[in-house]
């Protein structure tokens, strides 16, 4: 990206991109929303956040340096306060999400109201088919849970153990996802929700009616 480049005075030699910093990355998408406009400066964040995160899928790097679109404040202009989502923008979220992860992601946070870790990490042993609930500890509080299982999620699941490579009690129901965020944290799945779920769907303005009031997808 040229204008990026421009930013940060790159030359063939520098810099390496384990030498970006977030900080910078931020000021550039500042810069780029105060000169141009909000969806411009969120034009600019998704493309970076593709190429930093393909750099770190591929161990070039860690960890993404893109800040979250809600930190640099590029998802909601100032509006009214927070509401819920309504079932059709719940239907239009889930129908735009891009992957079965995250229609589990929207579907298993609405149902179960589990934070982010907790959904992501969820294995086949915490599926219970005959009683019909689902069994997990908090990883927040450490708190033992049993939740029903309704039919959507049990039908979800049961299409899920069709495609599932192993199924022990301990094994992840979303192995890769899960592998990733014990070793990177949530900030990339926060990162890629923006990105890949509530902006396809035009939903990104009321992200945190999304987290806090439904979802609690929180960190």
């Amino acid at each position: 990206m040229a204008e990026f480049g421009r930013f940060i005075q790159a030359t063939d030699e520098a810099p390496l991109l384990r030498d970006i910093q977030t900080d910078t990355i931020a000021g550039f998408l500042r810069q780029q929303r105060a000169a141009t406009s909000m969806a411009t400066a969120r034009l600019f964040r998704k493309m970076l956040s593709s190429f930093f995160r393909y750099a770190a899928d591929n161990r070039v790097l860690g960890a993404s340096p893109v800040p979250s679109s809600r930190s640099l404040k590029l998802t909601e202009d100032d509006g009214p306060g927070r509401r819920a989502f309504t079932l059709d923008e719940l239907k239009t979220i889930y129908n735009k999400a891009p992957s079965d992860f995250w229609r589990w992601m929207i579907l298993a946070g609405f149902y179960l109201g589990q934070r982010m870790g907790d959904l992501i990490c969820i294995t086949w042993g915490a599926v219970d088919f005959d009683q019909g609930v689902i069994r997990l500890r908090a990883r927040k509080t450490g708190r033992p849970l049993t939740i029903p299982l309704r039919a959507e999620l049990r039908a979800f699941l049961a299409e899920r153990m069709t495609k599932a490579c192993a199924l022990k009690p301990a094994d992840p129901v979303w192995p890769g996802e899960c592998q990733r965020y014990e070793e990177q944290g949530a900030g990339s799945f926060s990162n890629e929700f923006y990105d890949d779920v509530l902006l396809p769907a035009n939903s990104d303005g009321p992200l945190q009616r999304l987290e806090q009031n439904l979802h609690r997808l929180s960190r």
